[in-house]
């Protein structure tokens, strides 16, 4: 299992992917957690529509966490003490 934290990811999503130019090969973690860190869902649809469950990975979830780590940043103590001033 792969781990970033949360400067790394943050720094690979400016500077490799998108942020503040777009390099060819991603960290090889960064690109893993990008792509869902191996997690998956599965569908499973009314048997009278006789279909298999439909699986698919989750892609693009990096977003998530880095919606979290900039509402964390702005909520932050430190953060909000400087607007008081």
């Amino acid at each position: 299992m792969a781990a970033i934290s949360k400067r790394d990811l943050v720094l690979a999503a400016a500077n490799k992917d998108g942020g503040a130019h777009v390099d060819k090969e991603l960290d090889p973690v960064y690109d893993y957690v990008r792509l869902g860190s191996g997690l998956e869902i599965e569908v499973f649809l009314h048997a009278q529509w006789q279909l298999p469950p439909q699986k698919t990975a989750f892609d693009n979830i990096h977003f998530a966490s880095l919606r979290q780590i900039g509402y964390e940043v702005l909520k932050s103590p430190s953060l909000l003490a400087l607007a008081k001033t």
